[in-house]
């Protein structure tokens, strides 16, 4: 598991790295922020595994990553 910011995390999408994310989305509107995912170069296809929801609004997905050639890892 890796906590890290946007261009750490950019940099392991770029170098196929990562076999699943774990996304946590907090109920508050901020109107401006940093991107988790800038532009890449590529398309990367997540199969989600599990969702959770808790009491205080906030909802967590973890997805793993779908390889080009159809196996997840």
């Amino acid at each position: 598991m890796f906590d890290g910011g946007a261009e750490v995390i950019k940099e392991f999408v770029k170098q196929d790295l990562i076999d699943e994310y774990v996304i946590s989305t907090i109920p508050i509107l901020i109107g401006n922020g940093v991107r988790l995912f800038k532009e890449t170069e590529q398309e990367n296809k997540l199969e989600l595994v599990v969702s959770n929801s808790f009491p205080s609004g906030l909802v967590q997905n973890q997805y793993i990553v779908i390889r080009s050639e159809g196996k997840q890892v």
